[in-house]
């Protein structure tokens, strides 16, 4: 059977959530750990009180039975603002509709990056059930369940990002792309490198849909009561962040758990003062080999296995990087399979399996496995950073035309086979 796009959307819409929402019934009752952060700051909001001062936030927490501890709040103060309704639920409650809410946009955000995937890729229907198939796999294999187990805000700046290519990408909408940007902007800040890949496609209009919707987003806020003194607070907070910080309450920068560059490079010993420095030089050398690289691609088609990249280096350029937020590759890994397996060319299964491999290894959990298998040195303690430097490097080689254009010959082909047409100009499809 050849499933329709209409059909593709219902059945992989029901199936992710349906699988979300049972995944979420089965969740412990108690809030999500890393939700608390969200949901005891906008408290603190509300009260005046300082969002950054993770003494502050537990010290409301601490009203709660059970006293449950929270990590600091990491975030601008636009999300602290907009949970405001949830922090006058109870906590448990709070905690369930949020969890719902996040299963809705990682169903979302799957189906959009179908979207993007099936119309950049020019995939045809009779390939639908391939695509759908290839997007229940990778996510499954990537961890969106630990992000709704631990509460977390990713999947909701998915949405915003795959949104935001769609928009341009897909439906030359650049402005609006912009905009739904900058709430992904506003709450993780990496995203701004989709800037460089807007301008890369001549989408010069995002830059002013970015700063139009940064102040939809941001204005809101600034009627609220004890706003002038949360964005004082956060000003003052970005002074003692960066590469290589120690943000009281949290982890230091060095702990095998982040494997952004930054932690890496903490790893390997290198001075305090130089973390920042060395760190840059290894984001600027991976991005300059990609806008090099993004540049030569004389297709939207050949340049789209590249989003890969975008979003590794979206993960690895936060100073810090978890296992939870390797969902963000979700739509560019997606990609790159799908362009892999349309390539036609001869390599193209062995690549796709180190694809999935890679994809597979990098949602490991493996800071709790070192101490278990006995890995003490520095350099071999990053494998997930590894494992998304290699998806880093595949997102390039899918863009080679000969693998992302590769089936041009088969395009060809398909278009001398297709049905003639009668007299009155329409094609006889067989049924």
């Amino acid at each position: 059977m050849t499933l329709t796009n209409k059909n593709l959307a219902l059945i992989c819409l029901a199936l992710v959530l349906s699988g979300y929402m049972l995944a979420i019934k089965n969740l412990p009752e108690k809030m999500p750990l890393d939700f608390r952060s969200f949901y005891f700051a906008s408290q603190v909001f509300a009260d005046g009180g300082n969002i950054y001062d993770f003494r502050d936030v537990n010290a409301a927490a601490k009203l709660l039975k059970g006293k449950p501890h929270v990590y600091p709040y990491l975030y601008p103060p636009p999300l602290a603002f907009y949970v405001l309704p949830l922090g006058e639920m109870e906590g448990r409650t709070a905690g369930r509709v949020w969890s719902y809410l996040c299963a809705a946009f990682a169903a979302a955000s799957i189906l959009i990056s179908i979207m993007i995937c099936k119309s950049l890729l020019k995939i045809p229907d009779s390939a639908n059930t391939l695509l759908l198939f290839a997007a229940v796999v990778f996510a499954a294999i990537l961890p969106f369940y630990n992000n709704l187990k631990m509460g977390q805000i990713n999947v909701i700046v998915l949405l915003f990002v795959t949104s935001s290519v769609l928009m341009a990408m897909v439906h030359g909408k650049d402005i609006l792309a912009g905009m739904l940007l900058a709430p992904a902007v506003l709450i993780k800040v990496t995203p701004v490198g989709f800037l460089i890949y807007f301008l890369i496609q001549k989408k010069y209009k995002a830059f002013l849909g970015l700063l139009l919707g940064s102040f939809l987003v941001i204005a809101p806020t600034l009627m609220a009561e004890h706003t002038g003194i949360v964005w004082g607070q956060f000003f003052e907070y970005l002074t003692a962040t960066g590469y290589g910080k120690q943000i009281p309450g949290l982890f230091p920068a060095s702990t095998v758990m982040n494997f952004s560059a930054a932690g890496w490079v903490a790893r390997l010993g290198v001075e305090p003062r130089l973390i920042s420095t060395s760190t840059l030089a290894l984001l600027a050398v991976l991005g300059s080999v990609l806008i090099f690289v993004n540049r030569r691609a004389e297709t939207p088609k050949e340049g789209a296995p590249l989003l890969l990249a975008y979003l590794v280096l979206m993960v690895i350029g936060a100073p810090f990087a978890y296992l939870h937020h390797v969902v963000f590759i979700y739509p560019g890994v997606l990609l790159v399979a799908m362009s892999l397996i349309r390539s036609g060319h001869r390599a193209r299964f062995p690549l796709l399996v180190i694809v999935i491999a890679l994809a597979y290894v990098v949602s490991i959990d493996f800071p709790i496995h070192y101490g278990r298998i006995g890995i003490e040195v520095a350099p071999f303690k990053s494998l997930n950073l590894y494992a998304l430097l290699g998806l880093f490097a595949m997102s390039l080689v899918a863009s080679l035309p000969s693998l992302s254009g590769s089936d041009t010959n088969e395009a060809a082909s398909s278009e001398r086979s297709e049905p003639e047409s009668d007299a009155g100009g329409r094609a006889r499809v067989e049924s």
